[in-house]
C-alpha cells in the first residue's frame, strides 16, 4: 500500500493553563517554484479575546491539540498564533513561567519536523515556520 502523500500538522500542549489560549493557523501550500497552490486555515477557539474566564470551560480538555491535513506540495508556510483570551491571575510576571508547545509536521507518515517552543503566558506567540516534505526547515521566526 502506497503512503498517503499528504501533510499532517499537530500543535499541542499539556500545560494546565492552555485552556486560556486560542490557536489560529494559516497554512499556505507551495510548489517547487514557490508558487502558492493551496491554503488551509485551522483554529481552536475556546473564548473571545478579553473573556477573562475564571475557570476552564467544562467542554475543553486540559491537554489540547489542534491537528489538520494539507494536500501534497513541495513545502508549507505556516503562521501559528497562540492568542490569550484570559490572562494569568498571578500578580507578577515572574510567577508565570513560559510553557511548552509542540509543533509536529509529518509528510506521508514520516515526521519531517518536531520541535518544542516556549510560549510566554502573558503575550502568547506568533510563529512563522516553512518546512519542506524533505524535512528541510526553510524559514523560522518567532
Amino acid at each position: 500500500m502506497a503512503d498517503n502523500k499528504t501533510y499532517r500538522v499537530e500543535i499541542e500542549s499539556g500545560f494546565a493553563g492552555f485552556w486560556r489560549y486560542n490557536i489560529a493557523v494559516t497554512c499556505g501550500l507551495f510548489d517547487a517554484t514557490d508558487r502558492q497552490i493551496g491554503f488551509v486555515p485551522a483554529e481552536s477557539t475556546v473564548a473571545p479575546v478579553g473573556s477573562n474566564l475564571d475557570t476552564c470551560p467544562a467542554d475543553v480538555s486540559e491537554h489540547r491539540r489542534l491537528s489538520f491535513t494539507a494536500a501534497d506540495c513541495d513545502h508549507l508556510l505556516m503562521y501559528i498564533y497562540i492568542i490569550p483570551h484570559t490572562l494569568p491571575t498571578a500578580k507578577h510576571t515572574g510567577e508565570c513561567k513560559p510553557f511548552d508547545l509542540s509543533v509536529k509536521v509529518a509528510y506521508a507518515g514520516r515526521v519531517v519536523l518536531h520541535e518544542k517552543r516556549k510560549i510566554n503566558q502573558w503575550s502568547g506567540a506568533s510563529m512563522e515556520i516553512a518546512v519542506a516534505r524533505s524535512g528541510e526547515v526553510q524559514k523560522q521566526r518567532g
